[in-house]
């Protein structure tokens, strides 16, 4: 009996593990291994994550954005309904962080040889934010001090200039 439960243990166990990799869709990459190895990616379905970053650029029924995962960004084309309420991020906004499913290409002949991934699907995991600007406190003293340093510099040019017209 005992010997029946581990092999059935041990088959469900080899079963999970070579099941998985089928069932859970696409394999998520960074843009780190996309850029080290493009080959190994090039024509697989993947998985990518990051902000929408720069403009939404919509050309009829399709779309590009820009997705960056923090180390850097890649071109993403996909049809115009799967960018339709996206928010890209700049300066004093974060954009919508959104993981995209879709087709990789390292050097897309059907756009000029630019590596990217044509998107089958645009899921929004977090929607965008303003981004609160931090400026530390040293710096602000800093500033302060070097504009009354300045202020001082021309009022002793100024104060000067008028004694010797004097």
């Amino acid at each position: 009996m005992l010997r029946t439960l581990t092999v059935f243990f041990l088959f469900s166990a080899a079963l999970a593990v070579s099941c998985r990799g089928a069932c859970a869709g696409p394999e998520t990459v960074s843009s780190s291994a996309l850029f080290t190895d493009p080959g190994l990616y090039d024509g697989r379905t993947i998985s990518f994550e990051g902000e929408v970053i720069g403009d939404i650029m919509k050309q009829g029924r399709y779309a590009w954005i820009n997705i960056n995962d923090g180390r850097s960004a890649i071109g993403v084309f996909t049809a115009a309904e799967n960018v339709a309420g996206l928010s890209a991020g700049g300066y004093k906004r974060q954009g919508d962080i959104v993981r995209v499913s879709g087709e990789f290409h390292r050097a897309c002949h059907r756009h000029g040889g630019d590596m990217d991934i044509h998107a089958g699907s645009v899921t929004v995991i977090i929607k965008s934010a303003a981004r609160e600007e931090l400026i530390c406190p040293a710096a602000k003293k800093m500033a302060v001090l070097l504009a009354g340093a300045i202020c001082l510099l021309l009022i002793s040019m100024l104060y000067g200039r008028l004694r010797k017209k004097r």
